[in-house]
């Protein structure tokens, strides 16, 4: 199962995503797919907006069937693209979650 998870830092946010969906057979799983590609968009646009000066990625660890990202920013203009950004994938994520309850369990 893959688990998901955000939360609210002091100034900032931290996302998670670990475990193998078991949807599928390897490089077959479409339910992998799906988060994978959603959490690859959502690293990718906080890069984006780390080089526009609007967060800081604090922390990023990647590795096999896991990764964490620790984002802050300083103003609420990059807290709001931030968010924006979370709100959007995770809304991704969640519907994922509701129509394979079985290999995606996501807390935010």
């Amino acid at each position: 199962m893959t688990s998901v998870s955000l939360n609210e830092l002091n100034s900032g946010m931290l996302f998670e995503c670990s475990g193998h969906a078991g949807a599928g057979e390897k490089g077959k799983d479409i339910v992998c797919a799906g988060v994978s590609a959603l959490v690859i968009a959502l690293t990718e646009r906080m890069i984006d907006l780390e080089s526009e000066r609007l967060v800081r990625v604090e922390s990023f660890h990647i590795a096999d069937g896991e990764i964490s990202l620790e984002v802050g920013w300083q103003d609420s203009f990059g807290r709001s693209a931030a968010l924006g950004v979370f709100d959007t994938v995770c809304a991704g994520l969640s519907r994922i979650a509701e129509m394979y309850p079985e290999n995606v369990c996501c807390n935010f």
